[in-house]
């Protein structure tokens, strides 16, 4: 785990989203994740999860805690008989695609822009294409 403290600075991949945390934590494991939430709880301060930077949603911006996801990347295990894949929050839509096509599967619906993290995907109800859409 790094923590960056000397007047760190994030923004999200357009520009149009930033903010000055008083640190960024850069995890790269679960129990690194527990301690940060675990002392931030401690401390009564906001904990600001971040992957890729792709939302344009002002989710990110916190003034304590800014903790990137992007280092707990890769799959854990593929289900083929259940269709079933499961990744680290840092993984994105990019890593999943060659993986996925060796085993068989591949996602149902996918944006044109296949930078952003699962986590990210998922929380921010990020959509694609596909049959139908919603």
């Amino acid at each position: 785990m790094s923590v960056t403290t000397k007047s760190p600075t994030w923004t999200n991949w357009a520009g149009t989203k930033n903010c000055q945390p008083e640190v960024i934590v850069h995890a790269t494991s679960v129990d690194q994740v527990s301690e940060v939430v675990a002392d931030a709880t401690r401390r009564g301060v906001t904990v600001g999860p971040v992957g890729s930077g792709h939302s344009s949603a002002p989710l990110v911006p916190v003034n304590d805690v800014l903790l990137d996801v992007s280092g707990l990347s890769g799959i854990s295990a593929i289900d083929v008989e259940a269709r079933r894949v499961t990744v680290r929050a840092g993984t994105t839509i990019a890593a999943l695609g060659e993986p996925l096509w060796n085993a068989g599967l591949a996602l149902s619906k996918q944006g044109a822009i296949d930078s952003p993290t699962i986590a990210g995907a998922i929380s921010t109800s990020t959509h694609g294409s596909g049959l139908a859409l919603p």
